[in-house]
């Protein structure tokens, strides 16, 4: 065993019995310590528990046993969580950018791979970013492929597909488009990504649960003023450039498409052309703030050690149009199209906050 000491007088030797006999009398109770506040840290504790050692020998006593006993925390990951993440961000034509899309991707990658929550593993075999001049159509279509071809070689696969950006509705035919990094608006139809390439491609994702998040119809993001914010509520940016266009988090039609297969379940951020807010600090939108805040455990229960699919919706679906309400003054309430059986999306590796 190794073996520990503090530099002391030669004759002040009184206190190491004091230690071992408080160790050995109060085992059980240091171990129940010890497992609080290990669990769900992924650092070191000596560092922080000796900076209580001369609050008394109690603690002079845990951080000792701590220092001795302390054994490596063997961590569960969620080895079957994959997720493809887009946030649009530049594009190509600069009036249709929305900056805060790749904060919200950012943030949400994080959360996912943080070991004290989600504990996706973080490499790019379980979890992809696309953003700004990443976010192509044919990268978004190569990234649904790369999750088909993760479902084959794991059947146990659950997978998250989320995009934040515009989407656009041809009122002539009912055709919805989301409109990537490389869309160029003079002839959108050939060059956004259509409703239909995304769900045909969902569609060969044969994963057991699959949870789609699309955060569009986005207000105030490109607002510079409150004179151009009011002219956005009045008639949306992308009408005003996409003649026989108008912006809208999404048609009916298009949630029916991809909520086909089986354990389908569909979030959008807004119902029909309410807007999807963005917060007044410019750094989220209010939908995806609300989301990490449910995958950090806001939703559960003490003792949850999972995240399933109704924590997120009954969390959003409170919080999202509070918020729009209080930071906003604007209605925002998200859409949930689940008719599957509920199913984990994640670990919950720390005790969710008060």
């Amino acid at each position: 065993m190794e073996s520990y000491g503090l530099v002391l007088p030669a004759d002040d030797v009184t206190w190491i019995k004091t230690v071992n006999d408080f160790i050995n009398d109060n085992q059980a109770e240091i171990d129940k310590l010890y497992r609080t506040y290990s669990e769900g840290d992924e650092s070191p504790l000596n560092w922080k528990l000796l900076a209580l050692i001369f609050s008394g020998t109690f603690f002079l006593g845990l951080g000792i046993y701590l220092i001795k006993f302390r054994k490596p925390i063997q961590r569960k990951s969620f080895n079957q969580g994959y997720a493809l993440l887009i946030g649009v961000g530049e594009c190509a034509d600069n009036r249709l950018s929305l900056p805060v899309t790749v904060n919200d991707v950012k943030k949400l990658r994080e959360t996912l791979v943080d070991s004290r929550f989600c504990a996706y593993p973080d490499d790019e075999n379980h979890i992809r970013l696309l953003h700004d001049r990443e976010a192509t159509r044919e990268n978004i279509l190569n990234g649904l492929d790369w999750l088909k071809n993760q479902t084959e070689n794991d059947p146990e696969a659950t997978i998250i597909v989320y995009y934040s950006g515009h989407g656009a509705l041809r009122k002539s035919d009912n055709r919805y488009y989301l409109l990537q990094h490389d869309t160029n608006t003079r002839c959108l139809e050939d060059t956004a990504l259509s409703a239909e390439d995304f769900t045909n491609k969902l569609r060969q994702i044969e994963a057991k649960r699959l949870l789609i998040i699309i955060d569009s119809c986005h207000a105030a993001g490109m607002a510079t003023s409150k004179e151009e914010l009011e002219k956005q509520e009045r008639e949306p940016l992308l009408t005003r450039i996409l003649l026989g266009f108008e912006e809208t988090a999404y048609p009916k039609a298009f949630i029916n498409s991809l909520n086909q297969g089986e354990g389908r379940v569909v979030f959008t951020s807004s119902k029909g052309y309410e807007s999807s807010w963005i917060r007044p600090d410019k750094t989220m939108s209010i939908y995806t703030y609300h989301l990490i805040e449910a995958l950090k455990g806001k939703a559960n229960k003490r003792g949850d050690r999972c995240i399933k699919v109704s924590h997120l919706m009954n969390y959003l679906s409170t919080k999202v149009p509070a918020s729009a309400e209080e930071l906003c003054k604007a209605k925002q309430n998200p859409y949930f199209d689940f008719t599957t059986e509920d199913f984990p999306i994640a670990l919950l590796r720390r005790e969710r906050s008060s």
